[in-house]
């Protein structure tokens, strides 16, 4: 797509090429993800003005970019770890910031949100499940991007550094006692 295209330069066409290199063909296909797809859209077009790299295609950071936003995707809205297509479910673990390895069962049991953030003095994963976590972030910013923004090291362990930006619509709420 080469630089950062406006919308008005893209129009519907973008969502396409978006679509057809992002999401797997499996999502696309599913009438079962459309609020995914919906999701995912709204989120492209937020994306392009503000997204600061452009990595080459079939690079190693293109490459884990995408697979980190297809990943993001199942997390937030695939309750069975089998349906999930991003992972290796026998050997895959997260951490963030050093912390400790943590499985994709933990995730789901948590939260995806209570699993990567640590509790501070305006949030507290104890105080949140997976649903109500997903409420808090999602109405306060109903959309938001991501991208990588370097990558430290190459498989099997993936090192990198990312950021993700969004507009907040409504005030933050969060449970912290």
């Amino acid at each position: 797509m080469g630089g950062h295209p406006t919308i008005h330069e893209h129009g519907r066409s973008m969502s396409k090429v978006c679509l057809s290199k992002v999401l797997p063909k499996h999502l696309i296909a599913s009438l079962s993800h459309l609020h995914c797809l919906a999701k995912f859209l709204s989120t492209s077009w937020l994306t392009i003005p503000a997204k600061t790299k452009s990595h080459e295609a079939a690079s190693l950071p293109n490459l884990v970019e995408n697979l980190v936003k297809n990943w993001e995707v199942e997390a937030s809205f695939k309750s069975d770890i089998s349906d999930w297509r991003t992972i290796d479910r026998p050997n895959y673990t997260f951490s963030v910031n050093g912390g400790p390895a943590q499985s994709a069962e933990h995730m789901l049991k948590v939260g995806t949100y209570n699993a990567i953030i640590s509790a501070n003095d305006y949030y507290s994963p104890e105080k949140s499940d997976f649903a109500s976590s997903h409420k808090t972030f999602k109405r306060m910013m109903p959309t938001f991007a991501w991208e990588v923004l370097e990558v430290y090291s190459g498989p099997p362990v993936v090192a990198f550094k990312w950021r993700h930006w969004g507009t907040m619509k409504n005030d933050y709420v969060g449970l912290n006692e």
